[in-house]
């Protein structure tokens, strides 16, 4: 929040100012000095974020005056993201899949739950991959990459449930619990 005078000049509250060849200490420069003056309190609008905008301001009025960035760029960015997510996550456990590699089936077992569980995370990926390109402007993929995964349940007021999100959103990604696979037959 800020206050603007008639002749256009912006202030704080708590930071000392010059006005019509007075002084004003940081413990004048308060709501009702700023009102008495007949400066104009402003509530800038929210800041856009930068991610998706190129933007200046507020102006004198609060607002900001905001470009959106190449959607194109914006959508390799994001979807780089979910790249970089999945293969760290699968990354934990390459080493039974090397091991398996190295010592041939009859020495290592790959466990049965993992290569489902890597499916999982690999199909989590392409969900969240093509919503972020099926996004047909700026303002959309703000709106899918901000979106949580869940929401309270209008179904029961009353108590904290939540649900899976109606809207657009990116899945979280599962987890795949490495301690349980990290074992002498697969090390």
């Amino acid at each position: 929040m800020f206050y603007v005078s008639p002749e256009g000049g912006r202030y704080y509250l708590g930071r000392a100012f010059d006005y019509n060849s007075l002084q004003y200490t940081t413990a004048g420069a308060t709501a009702d000095t700023f009102t008495s003056l007949g400066f104009t309190e402003v509530t800038p609008d929210p800041t856009p974020d930068s991610r998706f905008y190129i933007f200046s301001g507020p102006d004198n009025a609060g607002k900001y005056n905001s470009t959106p960035r190449d959607l194109k760029q914006l959508k390799a960015s994001f979807s780089a993201e979910q790249l970089n997510t999945a293969n760290g996550i699968l990354q934990q456990s390459d080493f039974v899949f090397i091991r398996l590699a190295e010592e041939g089936a009859g020495t290592v077992t790959v466990p049965a739950a993992l290569p489902t569980q890597r499916d999982e995370v690999r199909a989590v990926c392409k969900g969240n991959i093509k919503l972020i390109t099926d996004c047909k402007s700026v303002a959309a993929l703000e709106a899918l990459i901000k979106a949580p995964a869940t929401v309270a349940d209008p179904q029961h007021p009353d108590e904290v449930r939540t649900m899976e999100n109606p809207e657009p959103h990116l899945k979280p990604y599962p987890s795949i619990d490495v301690a349980e696979y990290l074992t002498l037959k697969t090390l």
